[in-house]
């Protein structure tokens, strides 16, 4: 696989409403506040994510429609497409990473986006037969440096169907996540209908592409259908995808549990982290739901973000595993941390005043 692809993940799933935006964007934001310069694209036409990471105004702009769009090439995308995440998706380092700061007060990492629109299907088909490339040439080619050099995580939030939006980020990846619900058996039908998609995609266009793994979202523990379709779902990934390692190929780490702090974070178009912080310093944990293990979603995407820097940057892992050994945190958050690890060999948090 070649260098540049390794840095593009798109996530995926050939079916709607399985939380991947929610998913992609708070991974997204723990890998910038790890210190990762990190691009978001979204590429689904619905522009949730857009708006998510943006708060508004997106569509006022330049988007991914008129980059690949007939003449999108001609482009600045660095100087008129791509723009900030807003407020809070952005790492400060003037708060302690557990308090929803910077990793270490130092190193701040960085959040783009890369915004969609309702017609970008519509204005990439008008390129003809080069359409499924546009995305690719967005990313990787164009004048001067290609675009993925600017960063070190590139994910891509793709529509849940196998239209021209999906097949191109396909195309401009060399990683697929899959995000995935334990809601019914269905859901090895939505992860092998992904598989059959990239790999046909893959195979047509001589295109390398491999699984890094999926996610099981919205798990609640003390339903027996969600854990049973749980064990389902990595019996099914076992069988049917080529592991290698503790990351590639497999489930990541344990599912993300059901939280109505998730939800309401989403509401706010808020990082869940940040949300459930500020929450805990305002004792306000209680109405959301959450109690001593609120810090457990901000430690399970901050595992699936140094999973995501195994594919995109493995050169920066260690460091950053070191400077998180070196962090001051609460209990819960060390226990969170090294209750979902599968990367390497689980690591330990400090807790704070040790």
């Amino acid at each position: 696989m070649a260098d540049a692809l390794k840095k593009v993940v798109s996530v995926l799933l050939q079916k709607g409403g399985v939380g991947k935006t929610a998913v992609t964007a708070n991974i997204a934001f723990e890998a910038a506040r790890m210190g990762l310069n990190v691009l978001f694209v979204d590429s689904d036409p619905t522009g949730y994510g857009s708006e998510l990471l943006t708060n508004e105004g997106y569509l006022d702009g330049l988007t991914l429609s008129d980059c690949v769009a007939p003449g999108g090439e001609k482009l600045d995308v660095r100087g008129d497409v791509i723009r900030r995440a807003w407020g809070g998706w952005q790492p400060v380092n003037d708060l302690p990473w557990a308090d929803g700061g910077a990793l270490g007060g130092e190193q701040i990492g960085r959040l783009d986006v890369l915004p969609s629109d309702p017609a970008m299907s519509q204005r990439a088909s008008a390129n003809g037969s080069t359409a499924l490339r546009s995305l690719f040439k967005v990313l990787h080619r164009g004048a001067g440096a290609p675009l993925v050099e600017d960063y070190d995580v590139v994910l891509i939030d793709c529509q849940p169907s196998p239209d021209l939006a999906s097949q191109m980020s396909v195309l401009a990846s060399g990683w697929l996540l899959m995000v995935v619900l334990p809601e019914s058996m269905a859901a090895s039908r939505g992860l092998s209908l992904g598989l059959q998609f990239t790999s046909e995609l893959a195979v047509g266009w001589d295109h390398d592409i491999a699984v890094g793994g999926v996610v099981i979202n919205s798990f609640n523990a003390s339903t027996r259908e969600h854990r049973e379709v749980a064990n389902a779902i990595k019996i099914w990934v076992a069988d049917n995808i080529e592991a290698d390692g503790d990351v590639l190929g497999q489930v990541w780490g344990t599912p993300v549990s059901r939280s109505t702090a998730i939800s309401k974070a989403m509401s706010a178009k808020q990082p869940v982290s940040n949300a459930l912080i500020e929450a805990a310093r305002g004792g306000r944990l209680a109405q959301l739901g959450v109690t001593k293990t609120h810090h457990r979603p901000v430690g399970q995407f901050t595992h699936f973000a140094l999973n995501t820097a195994m594919l995109t940057c493995p050169e920066k892992v260690e460091g950053l595993k070191a400077r998180l050994e070196a962090e001051p945190m609460p209990p819960t958050m060390g226990a969170a941390l090294n209750g979902v690890a599968s990367v390497d060999k689980p690591f330990m948090a400090r807790a704070a005043g040790e």
